[in-house]
């Protein structure tokens, strides 16, 4: 038997080398992208349960704003967005938006003078920076999520 390499052999092993690193760098391109559309996914679902969370308490205690933002933080707390650690006082959090906005049926109104059959809303946005966002092309996104509920209360504590 001859084992001998032909020009045309080393020609066809160098391209299929070739074909496959530029094959892959399309591969790993989509891998990260969909590693992140997860994380961003994982962000989406902790705010909307966080914002949930929020404007069920708001609904019964819609003038206790600092408790309201802390329904949020602890709801937040252990998940992608925040960590178990995290203390809401001592940490400034720049990334994270929460906003509580109370409406009568003319238009809105202080959470203060919110009445039963108003309603509260509450929106919990955070910036989520992709792990592999220079190579994606993708610096920032604006992940929230926004909660409508009626007011129930107002109660007192």
């Amino acid at each position: 038997m001859n084992h001998r390499r032909t020009n045309d052999d080393i020609r066809e092993r160098g391209q299929s080398l070739v074909e496959t690193a530029l094959g892959m760098m399309v591969v790993l391109a989509v891998l990260a992208g969909m590693v992140d559309f997860g994380l961003a996914f994982g962000h989406r679902i902790a705010l909307t349960n966080a914002s949930r969370s929020g404007a069920r308490f708001a609904s019964r205690y819609p003038k206790l704003e600092t408790n309201i933002n802390m329904t949020i933080i602890e709801a937040l707390r252990g998940t992608f967005v925040l960590p178990e650690d995290y203390d809401h006082f001592a940490d400034a959090n720049e990334d994270l938006r929460i906003e509580v906005v109370c409406v009568n049926g003319i238009g809105p109104v202080g959470c203060e003078y919110a009445t039963r059959g108003d309603q509260v809303q509450v929106t919990v946005s955070y910036d989520y920076r992709p792990i592999f966002g220079g190579i994606l092309g993708v610096q920032e996104l604006l992940v929230g999520s926004s909660t409508i509920m009626n007011v129930l209360g107002p109660d007192e504590l």
